[in-house]
């Protein structure tokens, strides 16, 4: 890809999506994995991070924006994230 892109992570309890998107909103890659929530934060993190990782190589250096969607209750003065249901043990 040789445009500029924003990636994108959707994390839920059940799978994890990670996307490379044009400015205009096309979906130009997209991967999914099952997210495993109850194997607790630091599985699910790593997990994350290298789907993040497999984006940006994707994106070939041109991302200018990373967008993440995960459920909350999020306290957002602080950026915390506060023990969401579906993803057992991020609590704050």
């Amino acid at each position: 890809m040789n445009q500029p892109v924003i990636v994108g992570l959707d994390v839920g309890g059940t799978k994890t999506a990670s996307l490379c998107g044009s400015m205009s909103g096309e979906i130009l890659w997209k991967t999914e994995a099952l997210t495993g929530a109850q194997r607790g934060f630091k599985p699910v993190f790593d997990q994350i991070v290298a789907l993040a990782e497999e984006a940006l190589s994707m994106a070939s250096g041109n991302a200018v924006a990373l967008s993440v969607s995960i459920g909350g209750p999020l306290d957002v003065l602080r950026g915390v994230i506060n023990s969401p249901p579906n993803l057992p043990g991020w609590g704050s």
